[in-house]
């Protein structure tokens, strides 16, 4: 978990998505995947390949108009939300990573427009990733910079996001402080640093969203994006 959305292209003989103790099987296709708030895991069977395209926080609902909260933790057909983009997708060879690359910068991109609403998900995830490095951010304050009610802005996270801001806020937290667990940092200090009260806060924090603790976390069991 890590905010974003996804665009997931499955090709060959499938591959299966576990979490919560359900299973599902991801047959050849273009599949739109909603927030996900617990780590999941991706089992890709023999000739297969599974591209993961990751949407900005954002960008969800510039791709469909369904309520988010109703696809949160979901795994949907493309064309079931989008059968214009689906088409445009459906064309390509969907096991072509560059080409792939190449028409959604190019093509999708150029068709989406900024909203009122997008543009308010967007400041505000702004300031998430801002507060990183200082101290944490309460929800109290994005209501007093906004000058919307907290009401508001939690109504529009549920509609276009899929979660409430606190739960957004956590779950980006948790995803950047991953990126230096595997440093010399103590867990302490890592906790502190992210604005966590002590370190039994963090990891309560890490467990609630990973299954698992800190201490047992291994890079090469990760899908984790190229850099940053």
């Amino acid at each position: 978990p890590n905010g974003s959305f996804t665009l997931a292209f499955i090709s060959g003989e499938g591959a299966f998505l576990e979490t919560g103790g359900n299973e599902i099987h991801l047959s050849d296709g273009i599949y739109f995947v909603g927030q996900i708030t617990q780590r999941v895991k991706l089992s890709i069977k023999p000739f297969s390949k599974a591209i993961m395209a990751q949407l900005s926080p954002w960008a969800a609902p510039l791709y469909t108009s369904c309520p988010q909260h109703e696809l949160t933790n979901q795994v949907i057909e493309l064309k079931q939300i989008n059968k214009k983009i689906h088409r445009l997708l459906q064309r390509l060879d969907i096991a072509d990573d560059a080409q792939l690359v190449k028409t959604l910068s190019a093509q999708i991109e150029n068709d989406l427009t900024t909203t009122p609403d997008t543009g308010l998900i967007q400041s505000i995830f702004n300031q998430f990733n801002n507060s990183f490095n200082h101290s944490a951010l309460k929800m109290a304050d994005l209501a007093t910079d906004t000058g919307l009610s907290k009401r508001y802005i939690e109504k529009k996270f549920q509609q276009h996001v899929g979660l409430s801001p606190k739960e957004a806020y956590s779950i980006l937290k948790v995803r950047r402080l991953i990126n230096e667990l595997d440093s010399r940092q103590s867990l302490t200090r890592l906790a502190y640093h992210y604005g966590y009260y002590d370190q039994s806060h963090f990891i309560k924090s890490y467990s609630a969203i990973m299954d698992s603790s800190p201490a047992k976390f291994k890079k090469i069991d990760h899908i984790l994006p190229f850099g940053h």
